[in-house]
C-alpha cells in the first residue's frame, strides 16, 4: 500500500514564499528593463511595464514575447550605458559607422556592463523558467485595468494641459516608447540627409561683396573629439601641448562647438544655419571658391560616397580631394600624420590664387589607444585617459609640423585649429570619455590661430557661438558677402550671449543649462 505524501514544513513553506518571490523578480525585472533600454526611473513607468508583464507572464507566448524584449534590451544596454535612449546621435552611429569603428565600440564596452547584461539575464532566466505565476480571472480583470490606467495618466495629463499635440508620445510604455524614439530618431536622420542630398544638387547662392586675401595659404585643421580642459594649452596639467602652449598666435578660449558629435557639429561650423536648419550648398568651401581661392580637403576619416555623409558631402564642394580611406570594412588605422606629404605636395605647387585647405583629422577619436599605435607618453587615472592626453599631444605635434611645411614655402600662411566637439566622463566617473551631449564640456572645445606674421602668444577668453563660426571663417580669408552681413563680429570684445547647442536630437537648448563634467 502507497504512503500518502505530505509535504515537510520546509517544502511548503518554499511553496507559500514562490510567488512572492515571482513578484519580487517580476518588479526587478520591470526596474531593469527601464534602465536597460536607456530610460530614467519613473512610478508610472515602472508600473506599467509591471502590469503588463504580469498580464503575460502566465501563458506561453506572453513569456516569449517578454523574453525577446529581454534580449533585445540587453543586447541595446552597452549603447544605453554611454548613449541612453535611441536619439539621432546613435541613428546617425548607427548608419555611419563602419566595421572598424563597431569593433572600436565593442573593444571598449566596461566590464561592468558586461556583467549587469550578465546578471540581469540571469534574473530573466530565474523569472521564466524557474517560477511560476498563477493568475486568477479577477486579477487579471484587475490588472488589465491597472494597466490601462497606468498608460493612459501621461496622455490624459498632457491634453488636460495642452502641452503636446502628439500626446502618444507622452506615453511611458516602454517597449513603445523604444520604437517611437527609434522611428523618430531615424525619421529625422532620414529627413537631414534628404535635405542635404537636395542641397548638394543646388548650386551656391553666394552674393560675395568683396575678397582680399592677406595670406598665400590658409589651412583649417579640424580636429576630432577634443574638449579644450585636456589640453595644457588651456590649463590642464600635463605637457601634451608644447606647441600651442608657447608659439606665436591665439589660444581663443570660449568657442562651443555647435554640436556634441561629428555628424552634428561640423555641418554648421562649416554653413550657414539657424541651429536646425542647415544650408549646406552655402558653406565655407563654395564661399572660397566663388571667391576664386583654390580649394583643397584632405581627410584622414572614412568615406562611404560623395553623399553618403554629411562630411563627404561639404568636402566634395572643394576642387582637389583626398581621403585616405574609402569607408569600406578593409579600413585600416591611418595616423594623421599621413596626410603631412599630401599637404607639402600642394603647398609646393604655386599657383597666382591663394589656396584653402581643409585637412580633417581622425585626432582622438575612440579607440584612443589605437590612435597613438599604444605609445602611450603620460600617465594620468588610467590607460584610457592616458592614451586620450597622448592623443592630444600626437595632434599637437602635428600642428607643429604643418607650421614648419607652411613656413618652408617661404609664402605667407595662416593655421587655424578647431575640434568638432568634447566628451564626456560617462556616469560621472573619471575613467574614460564618451560623446555625451548632456554635459558643457561635450562643446567646449579649442581654437588656435597661428600665422606666419605673428609674433606673440596670446590667450583670448571670450565665449562665442560656433554656430556663427563661418563668419569667422569668411573674415578670416578676407571675403564678405550677402549672406553673412548680420552685424555679427567675431573678434567682438563682448561675449556671445545665451549660446544655443544642438544637442544631436534636432532641438536647440542654452548651453547654460547643461551640467558640468570637470576632469
Amino acid at each position: 500500500m502507497l504512503k500518502k505524501q505530505t509535504n515537510t514544513p520546509d517544502q511548503m513553506k518554499k511553496v507559500a514564499y514562490k510567488p512572492i518571490l515571482s513578484i519580487i523578480f517580476l518588479l526587478l525585472f520591470s526596474i531593469s528593463i527601464n534602465h536597460m533600454l536607456g530610460y530614467k526611473f519613473k512610478i508610472d513607468r515602472t508600473l506599467i511595464m509591471f502590469f503588463f508583464s504580469y498580464l503575460l507572464i502566465d501563458n506561453t507566448y506572453g513569456r516569449i514575447s517578454l523574453f525577446g524584449l529581454s534580449l533585445i534590451s540587453a543586447l541595446y544596454y552597452p549603447i544605453s550605458w554611454f548613449y541612453g535612449h535611441p536619439n539621432l546621435t546613435i541613428m546617425s552611429a548607427i548608419l555611419e559607422t563602419n566595421i572598424q569603428e563597431s569593433t572600436e565600440f565593442l573593444y571598449d564596452i566596461p566590464v561592468i556592463a558586461t556583467l549587469l547584461s550578465i546578471t540581469y539575464l540571469l534574473i530573466i532566466y530565474i523569472l521564466f523558467f524557474k517560477l511560476r505565476i498563477e493568475i486568477s480571472v479577477n486579477n487579471k480583470k484587475t490588472m488589465s485595468i491597472l494597466f490601462a490606467l497606468s498608460c493612459l495618466w501621461q496622455p490624459l495629463k498632457s491634453y488636460a494641459s495642452d502641452k503636446d499635440d502628439n500626446y502618444i508620445y507622452t506615453l511611458r510604455f516602454t517597449p513603445v516608447e523604444f520604437i517611437s524614439d527609434f522611428y523618430k530618431s531615424y525619421h529625422s536622420y532620414s529627413d537631414e540627409n534628404k535635405k542635404i542630398r537636395k542641397q548638394v544638387n543646388q548650386p551656391p547662392n553666394w552674393d560675395v561683396l568683396s575678397s582680399t586675401q592677406k595670406y598665400k595659404n590658409y589651412i583649417l585643421v579640424i580636429g576630432e573629439s577634443v574638449r579644450k580642459d585636456y589640453l595644457n594649452s588651456y590649463g590642464f596639467e600635463l605637457d601634451n601641448t608644447p606647441f600651442m602652449s608657447n608659439s606665436p598666435g591665439i589660444v581663443w578660449d570660449g568657442l562651443i562647438a555647435p554640436g556634441p558629435n561629428t555628424y552634428t557639429s561640423v555641418v554648421r561650423l562649416l554653413s550657414v544655419n539657424n541651429g536646425i536648419d542647415v544650408e549646406l550648398n552655402n558653406n565655407i568651401i563654395s564661399l572660397a571658391n566663388e571667391s576664386g581661392l583654390n580649394t583643397y580637403w584632405l581627410s584622414n576619416q572614412g568615406k562611404v560616397g560623395p553623399t553618403d555623409t554629411v562630411i563627404s558631402s561639404i568636402a566634395y564642394y572643394s576642387k582637389n580631394i583626398f581621403f585616405s580611406k574609402k569607408g569600406s570594412y578593409k579600413d585600416v588605422d591611418i595616423p594623421d600624420s599621413a596626410l603631412l606629404p599630401h599637404l607639402s605636395s600642394i603647398l609646393d605647387k604655386k599657383t597666382k590664387s591663394p589656396k584653402f585647405i581643409v585637412i580633417h583629422l581622425m585626432g582622438s577619436h575612440q579607440n584612443f589607444c589605437q590612435r597613438v599605435d599604444n605609445d602611450i607618453k603620460f600617465d594620468h587615472v588610467n590607460r584610457k585617459i592616458s592614451c586620450y592626453i597622448t592623443s592630444l599631444y600626437k595632434t599637437d605635434d602635428l600642428l607643429k609640423n604643418i607650421r614648419k611645411i607652411a613656413n618652408k614655402t617661404g609664402e605667407e600662411f595662416s593655421i587655424v585649429y578647431v575640434a568638432d566637439h568634447g566628451l564626456g566622463h560617462p556616469n560621472n566617473k573619471k575613467k574614460n570619455l564618451k560623446h555625451n551631449p548632456r554635459v558643457k564640456q561635450a562643446y567646449e572645445v579649442p581654437l588656435f590661430i597661428t600665422s606666419s606674421d605673428d609674433n606673440k602668444h596670446t590667450y583670448i577668453e571670450r565665449k562665442r557661438s560656433g554656430l556663427h563660426f563661418i563668419h569667422f571663417l569668411s573674415e578670416w580669408i578676407g571675403v564678405t558677402a550677402v549672406q553673412l552681413e548680420h552685424g555679427y563680429n567675431f573678434y567682438s570684445q563682448q561675449s556671445d550671449m545665451n549660446i544655443k547647442v544642438n544637442t544631436g536630437d534636432g532641438k536647440l537648448v542654452n548651453f547654460s543649462t547643461l551640467q558640468d563634467d570637470p576632469v
